[in-house]
């Protein structure tokens, strides 16, 4: 039809066109044009005829590529199934024969039609040390109309699998989860802390100076002790003097003739923990750093987005100014103040936090910015500030080494992630931009096999099929691969390995991000492409969206009914964008957690948050419940300005379904829909700011949130706690009723008791945390969610079965 068009308006054109065409007395002419246009149209026939069967025969060698692949691929599922039976040996495999290769009552042919016929034959598996070759050969057969065969195409999948599962087995012992190596070697297991070696200065902090060659539990045994009862969360060592976070609080221990310790002396060693005081009494400290080294012993700490440091300045590695001397106003290129080189015994606030009334804080590049990362090296100190990485001390080699400024060279407008900054010795190294700056010694960590379980209707499991999973299966493609993070969605699934993007499941709003949706399931883990050559560094799975950060910028993709997307429009994307919102309120800002809820989202950036898409109940926080909002920064509540210059330090949110919980200035606060108690705030109204948890748990330091479909649960000083709706026993507490818990418990009961926990997750209607390298979950379990072998519900925490890593149905190399 549409050749005809063409050919029709080209006739059109040249009649128009011919100035002697409407003239009857030269009608003689007009045959002789006709009869050029007529071979005209009959060349354009022509080519297009031949266009027409090229196209054709094209479209022909794809699909018979494609019948052959399919068939080739069933050969292989086919063999995977045998394996998983039990069945490791066979002569031929058919689609009509049975495991053991004998014939069968079913069909031999894989599909068929009135023209073609698909089918496959497996050979005898080819076994190589602890692997072994499948190889599927497949053939389409095309018959005439008479019957005749016409034309026949075979073609080859080939994949190598193990011969066994391989089961990662549960815990015995006690995880480590942070560590800590410089004089002393320390590390942290369950929650308690253990030090070991060098001790000539009292480090270990074991109450004596005899050096350890293995590892001693410090101050946990005795009701006096200083960590007796309490979590320990955090450790880093130096080279005379040990620190730790213990339930928010900081101590430290060992050498202190610089008033390292910051305990307001100087004098010479503490053998056991002592309580941190001055500016950082009473506060919640959210990370330390020592110095590591044998001269300059200093220092530092973040607590509610500000830096301190306290110790040795010698090289004005504390970040502070004279504030005694009147500065120079207005002389380009001199000192303002004279050098501030007096040690500290307590902690004071880096320059451009202070408070005070001189007012001069304000011409210092920390001003009104939030730390989120400090690092410590001999003689000076690195924090990573609103994404950029700032020095001061030994370390800047700028004009002004005693004050903070931001880095320049490769760091220069890249954003720095928290969490990656190492300072050893003289050497900083950061990650930013997707890439690792620094030169030296780099501190990396390995990342762990992913698992799911559970519902898989929609393929979320990863496995190849819809069979639901009611114990941890790695999904396929994934296994060997280093997984940094799994998010779990309705019906969807992704996750992080090297720095890449991959998603399965549900793709009927393009949640998937790979170009293309539909009601087709992707029933493995595909490549997000469009991050080809970026980092991927946080992932969230919504109800029918998914959102990640990568180099720092956050983009979504999915559905976008209510402009939860955050790119200014109510369309559906198919492929991510970047989150934007029309006024580019996040751009160039730090973005280091992102959460998509069911018709909101969430983000941290710059330590403070934002949320966009749906505001009827409150979920963006932003004062009202009413409305549809574009990215927005929340600024009431618990996050208005709670410290001098900055605002409050947000550095985890969380957006669940029609509400949000953040730990924000180190505590969990939530807002929005409370019908179920989700908010934690004692009551079932409606919180439309940020609103501190009821109980002592608003007193706790939380380390990691989790909003799920009405509930919520957080980790506080190593500790689970959850909230809401308890009707499938979500909560953990024993019970499963209707009676919404509306204030965050402790879970004190089943597998949870006695290990500390690092991070927890809530769902639908079940719940599940990590502690002690051990997985536990709780609540319904219809579909297998608990992971525990059975479906049986479990209102107490229970250990998940043995972690089976299996290889299932991968396309194979088809040649």
């Amino acid at each position: 039809m549409y050749s005809r068009i063409i050919i029709y308006r080209i006739y059109q054109d040249f009649i128009a066109r011919n100035k002697f065409a409407n003239e009857p007395r030269k009608a003689g002419y007009i045959l002789p044009v006709v009869i050029v246009l007529s071979l005209a149209i009959m060349m354009i026939f022509s080519v297009l005829m031949q266009s027409i069967t090229s196209t054709s025969s094209n479209l022909n060698q794809a699909y018979t590529k494609q019948l052959n692949s399919e068939a080739a691929q069933a050969g292989l599922a086919y063999a995977i199934s045998c394996l998983k039976t039990g069945t490791t040996t066979w002569t031929t495999l058919t689609p009509s024969s049975d495991c053991d290769g004998n014939p069968s009552t079913g069909n031999d042919y894989v599909a068929q039609t009135d023209n073609w016929k698909s089918t496959f034959v497996v050979e005898s598996p080819v076994v190589t040390g602890s692997m072994m070759a499948i190889v599927a050969k497949a053939t389409v057969t095309f018959y005439g109309a008479s019957g005749s065969t016409v034309q026949v195409v075979s073609t080859t999948a080939k994949k190598s699998v193990p011969l066994t599962n391989t089961i990662v087995p549960v815990s015995s012992g006690e995880s480590v989860t942070d560590l800590s190596v410089d004089g002393a070697s320390c590390s942290i297991a369950n929650g308690k802390l253990y030090c070991w070696g060098r001790n000539v200065s009292g480090e270990l902090g074991i109450g004596n100076t005899a050096n350890q060659t293995t590892p001693q539990l410090v101050a946990a045994t005795n009701p006096g002790d200083a960590f007796y009862n309490k979590r320990v969360s955090a450790v880093a060592t130096g080279s005379r003097h040990t620190c730790a976070i213990a339930d928010s609080t900081l101590y430290c221990w060992g050498r202190n003739s610089d008033g390292e310790l910051g305990i307001g002396n100087y004098n010479a060693t503490y053998t056991t923990p002592q309580v941190v005081g001055g500016a950082l009494s009473g506060r919640k400290v959210t990370k330390v750093t020592v110095a590591q080294g044998s001269i300059n012993n200093h220092t530092c700490a973040i607590a509610d987005g500000i830096a301190y440091c306290w110790g040795a300045n010698g090289v004005q590695q504390l970040g502070q100014a004279n504030y005694v001397t009147i500065p120079f106003a207005g002389i380009v290129g001199i000192n303002p103040f004279t050098p501030d080189k007096a040690s500290r015994n307590l902690p004071v606030p880096v320059y451009g936090y202070h408070t005070d009334t001189n007012g001069y804080d304000s011409g210092s590049d920390l001003y009104g910015k939030k730390a989120v990362d400090i690092g410590t090296g001999v003689g000076g100190s690195c924090a990573i500030v609103d994404g950029g990485v700032y020095c001061w001390g030994d370390l800047t080699q700028i004009i002004l080494p005693e004050y903070p400024h931001q880095k320049t060279g490769t760091l220069s407008g890249k954003i720095a992630m928290a969490g990656s900054l190492n300072v050893s010795g003289n050497t900083t190294c950061s990650v930013a931009g997707g890439g690792v700056h620094c030169s030296g010694f780099i501190q990396g960590r390995n990342g762990v096999l992913g698992f799911c379980w559970g519902n898989n209707t929609k393929g979320q499991v990863g496995t190849g099929d819809t069979m639901d999973r009611i114990k941890p299966t790695s999904p396929m493609s994934t296994v060997g691969i280093v997984t940094t993070k799994v998010a779990a969605g309705d019906q969807h699934t992704c996750s992080i390995a090297n720095g890449q993007l991959y998603c399965w499941g549900d793709n009927t709003y393009g949640q998937i991000g790979i170009g293309s949706s539909g009601p087709s399931p992707v029933l493995t883990p595909t490549l997000v492409s469009y991050f080809n050559g970026k980092t991927v560094t946080d992932v969230s799975a919504g109800k029918t969206t998914t959102c990640a950060i990568a180099d720092g910028q956050a983009y979504c993709w999915g559905d976008n009914t209510t402009k939860q997307l955050g790119d200014g429009t109510f369309t559906a994307r198919s492929s991510p964008v970047a989150v934007s919102g029309g006024s580019n309120v996040l751009t160039g800002k730090a973005i280091t957690s992102i959460s998509a809820g069911v018709t909101h989202t969430c983000a941290v950036a710059n330590a403070s948050a934002y949320c966009w898409g749906s505001n009827s109940s409150a979920a963006t926080g932003l004062g009202t419940t009413s409305g549809i909002a574009d990215p927005t920064r929340v600024s009431g509540g618990s996050a208005a300005a709670s410290a001098g210059n900055i605002t409050a330090a947000v550095t985890q949110i969380s957006a669940g379904n029609g509400f949000s919980c953040a730990i924000i200035n180190g505590v969990v606060n939530c807002w929005g829909l409370s019908t179920r108690g989700q908010t934690g705030t004692g009551t079932t109204a409606v919180k439309t700011v940020p609103t501190l948890v009821s109980g002592g748990a608003g007193s706790q330091l939380a380390t990691h949130i989790s909003t799920g479909d009405t509930h919520a649960c957080a980790v506080m000083q190593n500790d689970t706690l959850c909230w809401g709706d308890n009707t499938n026993g979500q909560i953990g507490n024993g019970v499963a009723n209707a009676t919404p818990v509306l204030s965050p418990v402790l879970i004190g009961g089943g597998d949870l008791v006695g290990r500390a926990s690092v991070v927890t997750s809530a769902g639908g209607t079940s719940s599940c945390s990590l502690a002690n390298a051990t997985i536990q979950c709780w609540g319904s379990n219809t579909k297998g969610q608990l992971g525990n072998d059975s479906l049986t519900n479990s209102t107490l925490p229970k250990i998940t079965s043995d972690y089976t890593i299996v290889s299932p149905l991968e396309a194979g190399i088809v040649f």
